[in-house]
C-alpha cells in the first residue's frame, strides 16, 4: 500500500505579504473564518535572536453556515481548526 501525503504544498508566484492577503480573501470567500494566526518567524526572532524568512501558521475553521450549506455534521467541527503554514521562499511563497 503506497503512502499518501497528508499535506498539500502550493508554490505561489507572489511575495509573502501579498500571498497572505490573497489567502485570507480566498478563505473568507469560501465561507471559512480565521480562528487565529501565529507569526512563527517573529517568535523565533524574539526568543532565539535568529533571523529567518517570514512564516505564519493560520488557523482556519468553517463558519456555521458552511456546515449547513454542505449538510455536514456539525460534530465535524471537532476536527478544526485546520492549520495552514505560509512561508516565504525568495520572491515566491509556499503554502502547506
Amino acid at each position: 500500500m503506497a503512502a499518501e501525503l497528508a499535506t498539500a504544498t502550493y508554490l505561489v508566484s507572489e511575495p509573502f505579504d501579498l500571498a497572505v492577503k490573497s489567502l485570507r480573501k480566498v478563505l473568507a470567500d469560501a465561507n471559512l473564518k480565521l480562528a487565529g494566526e501565529l507569526d512563527m518567524s517573529s517568535r523565533i526572532r524574539k526568543r532565539l535572536l535568529i533571523g529567518i524568512a517570514p512564516c505564519r501558521v493560520i488557523f482556519v475553521t468553517a463558519a456555521q453556515a458552511a456546515f449547513e450549506e454542505l449538510g455536514a455534521d456539525p460534530r465535524a467541527a471537532a476536527l478544526t481548526p485546520l492549520h495552514i503554514v505560509v512561508s516565504a521562499r525568495g520572491p515566491q511563497t509556499e503554502i502547506h
